[in-house]
């Protein structure tokens, strides 16, 4: 195995100990974790390690989106928008319309905890 795969490996293990956080209501918790993995998958991206490139992208959209998550379920609105929306550049960037439905769906949750319904539909 070579160092860019312990990295990946690396990541998805911080990214599991922020899942579990984020699943027993400790957003703050997660969150750190996420942004700890989203450091070390810039660090790999920065590298230009071209076998891994489209994994690294899926996993920074996989971490942005989940960072985003942790501030809408904190209320914090304008911050989760921000993540979302870079997120969503990420995935237009790889072309990936999976990826740019979660987003605006994520924008859909956003919209609707804040009471625009009408928002929340487009």
């Amino acid at each position: 195995m070579d160092v860019q795969e312990s990295v990946l490996r690396q990541i998805r293990s911080i990214c599991q100990h922020g899942r579990e956080q984020y699943l027993l209501g400790y957003y703050r918790k997660a969150r750190i974790h996420y942004i700890e993995a989203q450091k070390l998958a810039l660090t790999l991206s920065i590298a230009n390690v071209a076998e891994l490139d489209c994994q690294i992208e899926h996993l920074r959209f996989d971490i942005l989106l989940d960072i985003s998550a942790t501030f809408r379920e904190q209320c914090q609105f304008d911050e989760a928008l921000k993540y979302d929306d870079e997120a969503e550049t990420l995935a237009r960037k790889i072309d990936d319309s999976l990826r740019i439905a979660k987003c605006l769906d994520n924008k859909g949750r956003i919209n609707t905890v804040k009471g625009l319904y009408q928002q929340a539909l487009t």
